[in-house]
């Protein structure tokens, strides 16, 4: 039986056998944690990244000015203005997690 995937031919050319990801019980559920992180981490990173980008250039200017610099700046200017953005997409992220779950132990 000829594994194939990305991963195994990887592992093939330093000549090692890959297992079956999805078939062997102690490597399926680290494969769709995997697999289902690697999906979902653009998504949150976009979200983030447009949470920052939003913020206002003033607010950042006078914290600057007030002394702000470095990690102070982001756990008392940045982390606050992006909390709530964030936590929608976690919600969001979370509320698919359990969709996901709730089929597959359904069906």
């Amino acid at each position: 039986m000829r594994l194939t995937g990305p991963l195994n031919d990887l592992l093939a050319r330093f000549g090692i056998q890959g297992p079956a990801w999805l078939a062997s019980p102690q490597t399926s559920l680290v494969s769709v944690f995997l697999t289902d992180t690697w999906q979902w981490t653009p998504f949150l990173a976009l979200v983030i990244l447009a949470a920052i980008e939003s913020q206002s250039q003033e607010l950042i200017e006078a914290a600057r000015l007030d002394g702000a610099h470095g990690w102070s700046m982001f756990r008392r200017i940045t982390l606050p203005l992006i909390l709530p953005v964030t936590s929608i997409g976690i919600l969001l992220r979370g509320v698919d997690l359990f969709k996901k779950h709730s089929t597959s132990s359904t069906s």
